[in-house]
């Protein structure tokens, strides 16, 4: 958990997962973790690389989400990032069930945006100026849902949800922007990954060989 949240990013995904099923399936969440064990052993000198840039600074939110893995509620991933540089990640659990990809993105967007705006404000109170802030997602139908109004009662929450975040990008001048899942840097933050796959989200969040 301390190097999840630290510096391995990598598996902050399965380490979240493995803390949600120790208490209903401890042979699997044992099972799982000395996987992550020997993987940590064979990547011991991985760390998160953080070197200066140059040129205007810019803040990358990315959200993501899978929906309802093996039947149950959602899995959301953020990952905030300054220039290409990964300052913060989280991989969490969603609090109430979605029943759809578009209402487990924007219960993501949410908690993307609160991360992101958090760390924007402590960046400005410690560099001079604005910094532009740009959310992303790979889900056009939350970015449709987004700017524009939704009336269903049947998603009334997720209406809320949406309102919020609407009025929260106008207020604070943050654009959203659609990204292939492909290349999105917090995909790799809602599932457990096989190795080649592992690899690719390695470089994409930062993590080097030191």
């Amino acid at each position: 958990m301390w190097l999840a949240i630290k510096t391995r990013s990598d598996i902050a995904a399965v380490t979240s997962i493995v803390a949600s099923t120790q208490t209903l399936n401890p042979e699997e969440a044992l099972k799982i973790t000395e996987g992550v064990w020997r993987y940590l052993a064979m990547t011991w000198d991985v760390v998160n690389v953080i070197k200066p840039t140059n040129g205007d600074l810019e803040l990358e939110i990315t959200t993501d989400a899978s929906l309802a893995p093996g039947g149950d509620r959602s899995r959301t991933s953020v990952v905030v990032s300054l220039n290409g540089v990964v300052l913060c990640w989280q991989s969490t659990r969603q609090s109430i069930v979605a029943i759809s990809s578009c209402e487990s993105e924007i219960n993501a967007s949410v908690t993307g945006l609160k991360l992101g705006l958090a760390i924007r404000e402590l960046l400005e109170e410690a560099l001079p100026g604005k910094i532009p802030t740009k959310l992303f997602g790979d889900n056009t139908a939350v970015i449709k849902s987004i700017l524009t109004q939704i009336t269903s009662w049947r998603t009334r929450h997720y209406a809320m949800r949406a309102s919020w975040i609407r009025d929260m990008l106008s207020k604070e001048n943050v654009q959203p922007q659609h990204r292939n899942g492909t290349e999105l840097v917090s995909d790799s933050l809602t599932k457990i990954l096989d190795k080649q796959k592992l690899q690719e989200a390695r470089l994409r969040l930062g993590l080097r060989a030191y």
